[in-house]
């Protein structure tokens, strides 16, 4: 069975056109003023280049497309936009104030603003304390801690452990809006191989208190290990595999990819996506489950995350990346699924011709 690659590997916006504009007009611009005037909206085309190659090797020729996937809101005084260098007597003649500063977007003829949204602090381990944890199943307690990872495309991921009753500790990871828990032991061992030694060694060195926490902590982290040898998993890859297994149907991976892929797949897109190295997930899963320990034996005290040190601002054009990550995403989904619909009926045609 024949397999392809598709990915975007280029996307550009252009300036704001009219669209049903005749060859006669000199002047096709669209400015401003006259979305005002005509309640329409501000904004200009998006092209984005589809690359493709035929076979899971990266060594084939690829091909490309460049397709125009709608439109974009343009921002006044942005780079695509036509007031941003023009000066005061160049913009009084085309309608607008001399003292125009921007920022604004045209929608319907009115003027709209993205406000900045205030979210949790990047790169941070919180400590909570929620009665809605206890929701998440029979033996969740209420206690967890959690992180807000940032890719360099300022697309973040929120990753969230908690606490059992029985001193085991999952991890939760949403995907297609639900959300699955896995177990911390078989986790640490999917980041890097280490042995369970190992892992008890590196949990119990963040235990910088006195030795009755470190006792605590020792207790529960051979209920972590336990996660692991229940299910006869020893190596990274048998952890790899159990997880890729268990998450082939939710991901809809490709029935060519082994179980081991698709547990890298999982790993590597969904947990500290703001990390490259296995090691430093590791180390970072260590520190959350350590200062989760800390939490339920009142080593520390639980952040307050509407306190100013615990959030940041998202700007209105990290907004608007987002979105447009998730877009881009559908697209490939669709791409992918219009290929294997082409694939289906070219089969069987070719079996009806036998």
């Amino acid at each position: 069975k024949e397999t392809y690659q598709f990915w975007i590997s280029d996307c550009s916006v252009e300036r704001p056109t009219k669209e049903e504009s005749s060859s006669s007009v000199i002047d096709k611009r669209l400015l401003p003023r006259e979305c005002r005037e005509a309640s329409s909206t501000y904004k200009a085309p998006m092209n984005v280049e589809i690359s493709w190659r035929s076979g899971s090797s990266s060594s084939g020729t690829a091909r490309s497309i460049t397709k125009r996937i709608g439109q974009i809101p343009i921002m006044l005084k942005s780079q695509a936009c036509y007031l941003k260098h023009m000066t005061v007597d160049e913009l009084r003649a085309v309608g607008e104030e001399g003292t125009e500063f921007g920022g604004t977007f045209i929608c319907n003829g009115n003027e709209r603003i993205i406000r900045m949204l205030i979210v949790t602090r990047r790169h941070y381990i919180l400590a909570l304390k929620r009665g809605a944890y206890r929701k998440r199943g029979p033996l969740f307690s209420p206690f967890g801690t959690t992180i807000r990872c940032v890719r360099n495309d300022e697309s973040s991921i929120t990753n969230r452990c908690h606490y059992l009753e029985d001193g085991g500790v999952v991890f939760s990871i949403v995907l297609n809006r639900a959300e699955y828990f896995v177990p911390a032991g078989i986790l640490f061992k999917c980041f890097q191989d280490a042995s369970d030694k190992e892992i008890y060694e590196s949990v119990l060195a963040l235990c910088t208190t006195d030795d009755a926490h470190g006792i605590f902590v020792a207790e529960r982290v051979e209920v972590l290990l336990g996660q692991c040898s229940r299910l006869g998993l020893v190596s990274r890859r048998q952890c790899l595999e159990y997880l890729g297994s268990l998450f082939r149907g939710v991901l809809g991976a490709d029935e060519s990819k082994a179980d081991y892929e698709v547990g890298v797949e999982l790993v590597r897109d969904n947990l500290f996506v703001h990390l490259e190295e296995g090691l430093d997930k590791l180390n970072l899963a260590y520190q959350m489950v350590s200062k989760l320990y800390a939490l339920v034996n009142g080593q520390c005290a639980e952040d307050n995350p509407d306190a100013l040190t615990h959030q940041e601002a998202l700007l209105p054009g990290h907004l608007l990346l987002k979105f447009m990550r998730e877009q881009f995403e559908v697209c490939l989904e669709s791409i992918k699924d219009q290929v294997r619909r082409d694939q289906q009926s070219e089969a069987t045609i070719a079996a009806g011709n036998l």
